[in-house]
């Protein structure tokens, strides 16, 4: 006989179970162990059901959490979007003032601005270009 018909059945062992509980639910600690509840769920469902069944109150039922709304995390790159946008927009700022200084570092190793005029004399155009590639100042910059 299942517990169902045995606690609609017998109304004595319905209040006895029913006084028993939410104890007869947990999960017990003792001397450091964990015991397995008097009852099983199947068993409190069954009880639950016989109770209100009867008319009696189930003051155990838990209302079901509402969780918050969070809204989906979303790709990363959509996530970084706005800061990518921003650091392109103030790295174009910056280009006009780069490309001109560029331009102007260009201009003075074309025109031998690192060559002395006592080079000019002596050195021939090989010299002269060989030079100005090993001064640091004209490397190329990466």
């Amino acid at each position: 006989m299942t517990m169902r018909y045995m606690f609609m059945k017998n109304i004595a062992k319905l209040e006895a179970a029913l006084a028993s509980m939410p104890g007869a639910a947990q999960p017990t600690l003792v001397e450091g162990k964990w015991r397995a509840p008097a009852m099983s769920r199947r068993k409190v469902a069954e009880l639950r059901k016989a109770a209100i069944a009867m008319g009696k109150e189930w003051p155990w039922d838990v209302a079901n959490k509402n969780p918050e709304y969070k809204p989906p995390k979303g790709h990363k790159h959509e996530r970084d979007q706005g800061l990518r946008e921003a650091k392109i927009e103030a790295a174009l700022k910056k280009q006009p003032a780069l490309i001109e200084a560029h331009k102007k570092h260009r201009r003075e190793v074309r025109a031998g601005k690192d060559v002395t005029a006592f080079d000019q004399i002596l050195m021939t155009t090989k010299e002269k270009i060989l030079k100005s590639r090993q001064n640091p100042a004209n490397q190329k910059r990466s």
